[in-house]
């Protein structure tokens, strides 16, 4: 057993792809063996064009899924071996049109057996074993266009590291983190509007009207904030809560939120509000987790001209 056999999924992507290279040099040995110059790395492009006599070196990458960089190294190797032909467009100079030549025509009766009889043998080899090759492929593309590995990876690795968050109340020093982590999220999903600024740049104002601002902190790094303003006699708005992006999924959002309800009522909160959005989904996950719903009911205005949602906790009912 190899190195790479013992790694198990560690080395699941060498693996694969070794087992593609073995593949493709397999592949040349049929056609050498066989008498016919031709290489794989040629098979899409040259299939595509039996089917398209003409198109433009754009489309067939889009059509491939390959990058345009490949795909223009593919086209010119062919070209070199005399299969393609190629010209701008007589439209569009921009475009590159590329097409079989007639040493490429003359070669489709010579290699369509071959497929015929490679496809049969790739059938009959999984099919003995009763695997579905092609459907676990699709799957596992449609599984990583939907989230890639890197993600996943990034996300299991923050979850499992352990984390020492601590709290602390605003001071002159955090301050500045008010403001960036704010405008981190802002900027990601809508666009700052002039009552962000005007929260952002005076986060002091929220402390002397009786509100409160808090940090999490992970060592000396700042990496979550929330503002707690005071609306009126026993109401307050949950405000302005954000997480570092590189430190999200990590349950920072839940310790803040909590902490959040925990000051609220030091403050002597009986009601808290929020307002958010569809687009924010795992913050709105967490504020239903902790009991806020939706509040349908209240003629208002919204303070935002971003789409948003009004959410209402109450803390005597909560409590």
């Amino acid at each position: 057993m190899t190195l790479l056999n013992e790694l198990g999924f560690l080395s699941l992507a060498t693996r694969i792809k070794t087992l593609g290279e073995t593949m493709l040099a397999d592949g040349l040995q049929i056609y050498t063996g066989l008498g016919i110059n031709f290489q794989p790395r040629w098979f899409s492009v040259f299939y595509l064009l039996q089917e398209h006599p003409e198109l433009p070196v754009t489309e067939v990458a889009s059509r491939i899924g390959l990058s345009h960089p490949a795909i223009i190294k593919i086209v010119e190797s062919m070209e070199e071996a005399g299969l393609i032909d190629s010209a701008r467009n007589s439209r569009d100079g921009r475009k590159r049109m590329i097409t079989l030549s007639a040493k490429g025509e003359a070669l489709i009766p010579e290699l369509q057996p071959v497929w015929k009889a490679l496809e049969e043998e790739m059938k009959e080899l999984f099919a003995e074993r009763n695997i579905d090759i092609l459907g676990v492929l699709e799957s596992f593309e449609r599984i990583l266009q939907e989230k890639p590995i890197s993600k996943r990876v990034q996300e299991r690795y923050r979850r499992n590291r352990p984390l020492d968050i601590q709290v602390k109340p605003y001071s002159k020093m955090l301050a500045p983190a008010f403001k960036h982590l704010n405008e981190e999220w802002l900027t990601e999903y809508f666009t700052i509007e002039d009552e962000d600024r005007h929260m952002l740049d005076q986060p002091e104002k929220i402390l002397s009207e009786g509100g409160a601002i808090y940090f999490a902190c992970l060592g000396d790094e700042v990496v979550g904030t929330f503002a707690l303003v005071a609306l009126q006699k026993g109401v307050f708005e949950l405000a302005k809560m954000a997480v570092a992006r590189r430190h999200r999924n990590r349950g920072i959002g839940q310790i803040l939120l909590h902490h959040a309800l925990t000051e609220a009522q030091g403050l002597g909160a009986r009601s808290l509000i929020l307002h958010t959005s569809a687009k924010l989904e795992a913050a709105n996950h967490i504020y239903g987790k902790v009991g806020f719903v939706e509040d349908r009911l209240t003629a208002q205005t919204m303070k935002y001209l971003r789409p948003s949602r009004r959410f209402v906790l109450d803390l005597v009912r909560s409590s």
